[in-house]
């Protein structure tokens, strides 16, 4: 295979990267020593992560989990599992400006040691060369001495593999090139036009009765959108996807080989995880219900609509003194100015800190988190969050999509634990499981713990990245003898089929032009 651009000396230590690499995958089972290359003095691993937004852990769960991968790649190490030294760098490339905010902190991401911030512009060449050039930019230096080699690019988003994926492809084809999907964005979209379509052909109608189609819709392939994330998908080497469910769809009904999808769900740490919960006092201390989620997430917004509208006149009759609490960054200007404390409904806002959302009440009483999502697409990180917390949720069959579903890498049937709280299929069944929840402590106190062992069961940041850290290596370690069987990524890198990569070459010329 053609290097574009490398110096010879790198191109050996690349390909001696690679042998070690492969060496790594066996000791990594084995738990034996690898010997470490003395030549460059490189750190393990060199990746970049390329996304459309600034990583603010306060904002989304997305961001959260991209963070916990991103530890995981400052981490990695070829010796095997238990590093906890930041031996690695990461590049964090976000083509989100970033105004008066200081270097390497945004809305609260501070980035750990060896992750560094940068900004690049779409449709930008020379740009992407600067900062992803194969030599040295330090002038003194002569000759120019070679940079490492960037062994990832992890594209946060199928848009932005649309942007970018094309310029590791002719500058730096010996970069593995990393597809975190985060959600499948075809299925959420198009769930939520099924539910638009529901609300204008049934007003007044009972809101949660369209979740069996919601829930049953598959997008079809001759949706743009879905076909748009299966290329970007069939383009890069690996794919990260959280939600079981979504990985059981691209494989069984799109096709994707297994070698290519790879199960990330959130990684959340042990020591977080509570033992054991207080007994909470129900029925003589009033019940707190909380909602919690991005207002800039269509799903969030329709959520807190069908709580305000629907659940809480019911809630609210049934128990005169419980409460709503609201919870969520970017939060409209109205949706505050609509605080009704006379009917319980407490909208707070963006709050910093997890324990003041998710935490136990004063009081002592009952705290369940109300999810009646009616589309979207992934796992859920409140749901994670509540379950944290010692807190029970109920939600719908969207909320709990894939939640307590595991797969075994070696290819086993899925199957499924208890869920830690409700799912609920209709407003009154919704209602019901609430009501139940917050009077009757044997059943909270059995959520809680069905909680707890649900994160420690699938969502071990341990146990997840040892299997993330795993298919990187393998990926890394074969990419030539993949990427010469893999069928469907020849035909889209073929010239016929670039289409993301000439658009983006002419908008850059007539931009370019513009400025003359």
């Amino acid at each position: 295979m053609r290097r574009l651009g490398l110096d010879s000396q790198l191109l050996l230590s690349r390909k001696r990267r690679l042998r070690k690499a492969t060496d790594c995958d066996n000791a990594i089972h084995q738990r034996l020593p690898i010997p470490h290359s003395d030549q460059f003095q490189f750190s393990h691993y060199h990746t970049a992560i390329l996304s459309n937004v600034l990583p603010d852990v306060s904002a989304s769960a997305a961001c959260v989990r991209t963070r916990a991968i991103m530890e995981g790649l400052l981490t990695m190490t070829s010796t095997g599992h238990d590093s906890k030294q930041y031996n690695n760098n990461v590049k964090y490339v976000t083509t989100s400006a970033a105004k008066n905010q200081a270097p390497n902190n945004f809305g609260g991401f501070v980035l750990p040691k060896g992750a560094t911030l940068h900004h690049l512009s779409p449709n930008r060449t020379m740009d992407f060369q600067d900062l992803f050039g194969n030599q040295s930019n330090q002038p003194n230096l002569s000759p120019p001495q070679p940079q490492q080699p960037l062994d990832m690019a992890l594209f946060d988003r199928f848009y932005t593999e649309e942007q970018f994926s094309f310029r590791f492809f002719h500058d730096s084809p010996e970069t593995a090139m990393i597809l975190d999907m985060q959600d499948l964005h075809a299925l959420r979209r198009g769930r939520q036009e099924l539910v638009k379509s529901y609300d204008k052909a049934n007003p007044g109608g009972d809101p949660l009765a369209c979740l069996s189609s919601v829930v049953d819709y598959i997008p079809p392939v001759t949706d743009t959108n879905i076909v748009r994330e299966l290329s970007s998908i069939h383009r890069c080497d690996l794919t990260l996807v959280c939600s079981p469910y979504e990985l059981d769809l691209l494989q069984h009904h799109y096709d994707i080989p297994k070698e290519k999808l790879c199960l990330a769900p959130f990684f959340v740490d042990e020591t977080a995880i509570p033992q054991d919960f207080p007994l909470i006092n129900v029925n003589t201390i009033p019940t707190q219900f909380v909602f919690c989620g991005g207002f800039k997430h269509d799903p969030n917004v329709d959520a807190v609509h069908i709580l305000l509208n629907h659940v809480w006149p019911r809630l609210r009759s049934e128990q005169p003194h419980a409460t709503l609490h609201i919870y969520g960054a970017h939060c409209p200007s109205q949706l505050q100015a609509t605080n009704h404390h006379a009917n319980g409904v407490v909208v707070h806002g963006y709050v910093e800190r997890l324990e003041d959302i998710f935490g136990p009440s004063s009081e002592g009483g009952p705290r369940i988190l109300l999810a009646p999502l009616r589309f979207g697409a992934g796992i859920k990180g409140k749901i994670i969050d509540a379950w944290t917390y010692g807190m029970p949720v109920i939600t719908t069959p969207v909320g709990g999509e894939g939640m307590t579903t595991w797969q075994e890498e070696s290819g086993g049937d899925a199957s499924s634990l208890r869920f830690g709280g409700s799912v609920a299929s209709t407003l009154d069944e919704f209602c019901h499981a609430a009501t139940i929840m917050a009077t009757d402590a044997t059943k909270y106190h059995e959520a809680q713990q069905t909680g707890r062992v649900i994160l420690q069961e699938l969502y071990s940041a341990q146990k997840n990245w040892r299997i993330v850290e795993d298919r990187l290596h393998q990926a890394m370690a074969s990419l030539e003898a993949r990427r010469e069987r893999d069928t469907m990524r020849a035909i889209l890198w073929h010239n016929s089929n670039r289409s993301t990569d000439y658009f983006s070459r002419w908008v850059e010329l007539k931009e370019s032009s513009k400025k003359k």
